[in-house]
């Protein structure tokens, strides 16, 4: 667990896809960038399909407007949920 209270756990997807899932807290704003590019936008929960062995950095901002950055990386066939 980091500091900010957040778990990055892996399961295996079951269609053989890389995906970064951001579960909860529940309509946290959530951001997925690949380097500078912003990749997805969206409330929480909510996912988006990656390539695998790469790394990406999910912004969060928590209802209580808390901001959190965390560097997650996609691996092959898994579901990598922060």
């Amino acid at each position: 667990m980091g500091e900010d209270g957040f778990i990055i756990e892996y399961r295996p997807q079951a269609e053989g896809r890389s995906l970064l899932e951001i579960a909860k807290p529940k309509d946290a704003q959530v951001e997925i960038y690949e380097g500078g590019k912003l990749l997805s936008r969206d409330t929480a929960p909510t996912s988006a399909r990656v390539e695998a062995d790469e790394w990406y950095r999910v912004h969060v901002r928590l209802p209580s407007g808390m901001e959190v950055d965390r560097k997650v990386q996609a691996l092959h066939g898994l579901v990598a949920s922060l």
